[in-house]
């Protein structure tokens, strides 16, 4: 069964939001383990997860590990997902 143009660019919007939340969230737990994010590989992931991010205005909450959790960045990746879930019922009916 070939795929229509629209699904093919819905399929493309849904991996590039799938992208995102894994950077999102490899950017959350660099940062709740303060010493990932002093890291060089752990300060580059951060500053694209950064960019990523848009400013909610939630807590980061210190954890016990010298690092903080970033509220604003789980809600986006839980946000990010929740698009990707509706994607993918929007490409099922095209």
């Amino acid at each position: 069964m070939r795929k229509l143009p629209a699904q093919r660019f819905v399929t493309f919007v849904m991996d590039v939001l799938v992208a995102v939340a894994i950077v999102l969230t490899a950017g959350i737990v660099a940062r709740y383990f303060g010493v990932l994010a002093q890291s060089a590989v752990g300060g580059a992931v951060l500053r694209l997860a950064d960019a990523l991010t848009p400013a909610f205005g939630l807590p980061r909450v210190s954890t016990p590990y010298f690092g903080v959790f970033d509220a604003s960045a789980a809600a986006t990746v839980a946000g990010v997902l929740v698009m990707e879930w509706v994607l993918a019922i929007v490409r099922k009916r095209l």
